[in-house]
């Protein structure tokens, strides 16, 4: 038997559509734990890292109800490439979202 990760057994949601995607554009957004790894806390989602750092998060570990409140579609078009995700969150992405692999 191989070897078992984490992220092997932990699901990774993805919203059904972007237009799903409602967040702000502008603003802070509470990330709670489980979506940092950190302190729980609010992140500014008009400061490009605070983008990163908040998308990154809710594509790994947020769920499809809580992507859609926090995540905004334009946003996500523009901060796509500049975004570290895990290939499984990238293929996820891609399959659930068909123009999300014509960003790149």
């Amino acid at each position: 038997m191989g070897r078992v990760r984490f992220r092997d057994l932990d699901p990774n949601e993805i919203v059904a559509s972007l237009e799903d995607l409602r967040g702000p554009e502008q603003g802070a957004i509470l990330l709670l734990l489980w979506g940092r790894w950190l302190d729980a806390g609010d992140i500014d989602v008009s400061d490009p890292g605070g983008v990163r750092l908040a998308y990154q998060a809710l594509s790994a570990d947020g769920t499809d109800a809580i992507q859609a409140q926090l995540i905004t579609k334009n946003t996500l078009i523009r901060a796509w490439l500049q975004l570290s995700l895990d290939s499984r969150s990238t293929r996820t992405m891609g399959a659930a979202l068909p123009r999300a692999e014509s960003w790149e």
